[in-house]
């Protein structure tokens, strides 16, 4: 989707949620997102609105916006709306400029340099995320985990067995909460498992 000053069109690109009045599917396993646009009159003044209609409403979304779709950057003051939509409004531009909604993940990192990319949905913990991931990971995931007094403590990964497994956030130790109380909060968190 770009939009200029004498013109405002709309474009389906290969490989991009881009689409207006249509959902477009990236893949069997991705969400889909509804991009619509519209030119508005907001206090005298015209600017194009953009509102993004996510599914699952409980994942979280970002829009992102490019004016040579190599580098993308996070659009900052988007509004969220009810039902899961995003709402952003600017002025016409003098260039192109492509949009796209993208899913927010966070990482996962385990022993043998492997990471996991995991989507990012409202309250979901740790636990939550592990168990999703174990299910539907194409590259082997799994964990083993024991109920105790104070919550859920992993006791295995990808069958490396140990009592001493610890999770960072960012690279900074988690001090308040195990993997079912840890909520992640921040899409580009990275969460690195290791045994003390």
């Amino acid at each position: 989707m770009f939009f200029n000053r004498r013109q405002f069109l709309v474009r389906q690109l290969p490989g991009m949620i881009l689409v207006t009045d249509v959902p477009y599917k990236i893949s069997a396993a991705d969400p889909i997102s509804l991009l619509s646009a519209e030119k508005v009159q907001v206090g005298g003044k015209e600017m194009f609105r953009i509102i993004v209609t996510n599914d699952p409403t409980n994942s979280v979304w970002e829009l992102q916006c490019s004016s040579d779709m190599q580098s993308w950057q996070t659009v900052s003051n988007v509004v969220p709306l009810p039902t899961g939509k995003i709402l952003w409004q600017t002025p016409p531009t003098n260039h192109a400029m492509f949009l796209r909604a993208k899913v927010v993940t966070t990482t996962i990192q385990v022993p043998g340099n492997i990471s996991y990319q995991v989507p990012l949905l409202t309250g979901q913990t740790l636990f939550d995320a592990m168990t999703s991931l174990k299910a539907s990971s194409k590259t082997p995931f799994d964990f083993v985990d024991e109920s105790q007094p104070l919550g859920r403590f992993v006791t295995s990964i990808n069958n490396t067995n140990s009592r001493r497994w610890v999770f960072t956030v960012n690279g900074q130790q988690e001090l308040f909460g195990g993997i079912s109380s840890y909520v992640a909060k921040n899409g580009g968190d990275v969460i690195s498992w290791f045994i003390t």
